[in-house]
């Protein structure tokens, strides 16, 4: 039986070995667009190392065969430490007869052990390279970005326009409406006018004036106009004021203990807001609880929470006003609503036996080992 498991043993190791040894190739390559514009007559080279860690390696091509015959793989050149360089060229007649869209072929180099004479082939990686047959018509396919800015800033927003048609394009514009949450339209402005010719793309910017613009999120829309012909785009974009708001917070603690106290706030501004703290205070019949939250930053238009500790070890139950101070940036805002103080319950009043007994029983400890002590040292006398 012990013969049997170390021969299982073994050829699971081995098997280990294989299988990684199998895995044991790389490529790497140099920058290679999201797609190549199929332009009759132009032609784009592109750089790839092939990694084999110890074994031969063999470049290749394969995927959609109306666009592979259009890549030729130079002769790998042998680098050091078993690498192998070889470049893809995708070179494009001056007709071209496959179906307009996008079509992706893959470059890849397989890893493979033996002599000429017998090859086998063990693993292989590919790099995707995606191109765009033109349309015999005019095409583009355009985006638009759009940039988040406070109150009475210049908005800066790109348009991006790709002509994925044969035909140039003479006459390239782009217009930008903005909605507010109402769908009222607020504001409007134009590009400039551009050339585009086919196979070519551009980013066309375009500067939106916030002026007059109240805080809140707003929709663009984006028109572009190319040959008499338009297109419709859609985006969105938030207009920021200096303003923190709070949004939650606490509303119940506990009588006679210390309760953690949350303040969950919202940043309507477009910026980082350094160095902000809350100061909390509840005014309990008497007694005033006040308390300080932790310091913190908040992230343009974001949602953090601050954290402080009330002490409500004296004030009786009841529903209390509240008031939550927020400081930041040489700036204050008051929150104001109504906290309720619980009588203590069962855990928290077993808290506090625990807490009590247990320090009587290190109390009692302490004494017993002082006792101990000086009857081992009248011993010893």
């Amino acid at each position: 039986m012990t013969n049997k498991i170390r021969l299982l043993v073994l050829l699971l190791f081995l098997s280990a070995l294989i299988c990684a040894d199998s895995l044991a190739i790389g490529m790497s390559h140099k920058y290679i667009p999201e797609y190549i514009p199929a332009v009759p007559l132009e032609s784009r080279t592109f750089e790839f190392i092939a990694n084999g860690y110890g074994g031969e390696t063999i470049p290749y091509v394969a995927g959609d065969p109306e666009i592979t015959r259009y890549i030729t793989l130079s002769e790998p050149e042998e680098l050091e430490n078993h690498h192998k360089s070889f470049t893809a060229t995708v070179s494009f007649p001056e007709e071209i007869d496959a179906e307009p869209g996008l079509r992706t072929a893959y470059v890849g180099a397989e890893q493979v052990i033996g002599s000429a004479d017998m090859i086998a082939t063990k693993t292989k990686v590919q790099i995707p390279i995606r191109i765009f047959i033109l349309y015999h018509e005019k095409y583009i396919q355009a985006s638009l970005s759009t940039q988040n800015v406070n109150s009475g800033e210049t908005a800066d927003f790109s348009v991006h326009v790709s002509n994925l048609g044969e035909p140039d394009i003479k006459v390239l514009m782009a217009t930008i409406e903005i909605y507010n949450s109402s769908s009222d339209k607020v504001y409007e402005t134009e590009s400039g006018l551009y050339r585009l010719e086919s196979g070519d793309d551009i980013n066309i910017p375009v500067h939106v004036d916030t002026e007059g613009m109240k805080a809140g999120k707003y929709n663009a829309t984006a028109i572009v106009y190319y040959d008499g012909d338009e297109k419709i785009i859609n985006g969105k974009f938030t207009i920021g004021d200096l303003e923190i708001d709070v949004k939650n917070y606490t509303r119940q603690i506990y009588a006679g203990r210390i309760n953690r106290f949350d303040v969950v706030l919202e940043n309507k501004y477009n910026g980082i807001v350094n160095e902000i703290y809350g100061d909390i205070l509840i005014r309990a019949g008497e007694y005033n609880i006040t308390a300080k939250t932790s310091t913190e930053t908040m992230s343009p238009l974001s949602e953090m929470t601050l954290t402080g500790h009330v002490d409500a070890s004296d004030v009786p139950p009841g529903e209390y006003p509240l008031e939550i101070s927020l400081l930041f940036d040489n700036n204050k805002a008051v929150h104001r609503g109504y906290v309720e103080v619980l009588k203590p319950g069962i855990m928290s009043i077993t808290g506090n036996i625990w807490i009590v007994g247990g320090a009587a029983l290190l109390l009692l400890v302490l004494l017993l080992t002082i006792i101990n002590l000086i009857i081992l040292l009248k011993r010893k006398k």
